[in-house]
């Protein structure tokens, strides 16, 4: 032991000393845990802490999506594009061979697409599009379940909430 002087003006003893996980545990079994849960509106949920694993009921996204500004197209039609040499295809509402059809970040893949050309590597002219840039297939592409899996545990129970896991929620 030992001791000290405290900040209101008396001697402190001290009967020993206490390791870390020793003190972790003594504070721990201090209280008693939370006995009560709520269920309560998302935007209400800030700092709350989560009384059970949450889990994804479904995949998110549960689309295949462009993961950029561009046209989507099947990537055997643009092989061969580059700068000097490029492939023509025809805006359309829907991919058959020759065609693309434009799409926005977080848009869906139409049928039968499978990358997507990034805006900045094409030239639009009127119902034609100049795409200079070869791409693979899945190439800008976001798959189904990519940020999340159905399944997958998002929140773990005695989390506390943060905006961006209500957020996610949501």
């Amino acid at each position: 032991g030992g001791g000290g002087f405290s900040s209101r003006g008396w001697w402190v003893v001290f009967r020993g000393r206490t390791n870390a996980e020793k003190a972790r545990e003594l504070f721990l079994n201090s209280f008693r845990p939370f006995s009560k849960t709520e269920f309560l509106p998302l935007e209400e949920c800030d700092e709350r802490i989560i009384a059970e694993d949450i889990v994804a009921n479904i995949d998110i996204p549960h689309y295949v999506r462009a993961a950029m500004d561009g046209f989507a197209v099947k990537a055997s039609e643009t092989l061969g594009a580059n700068a000097n040499s490029p492939v023509m295809l025809r805006l359309e509402n829907k991919i058959a061979k020759g065609t693309c059809v434009r799409v926005h970040t977080g848009s869906p893949i139409p049928d039968g697409g499978d990358a997507v050309v990034m805006l900045e590597d094409t030239i639009l002219s009127g119902d034609r599009v100049e795409m200079f840039a070869q791409v693979h297939p899945y190439k800008n592409v976001g798959t189904i379940g990519e940020d999340v899996r159905k399944g997958e545990i998002i929140i773990r129970e005695r989390s506390c909430l943060r905006p961006c896991d209500i957020a996610v929620l949501a």
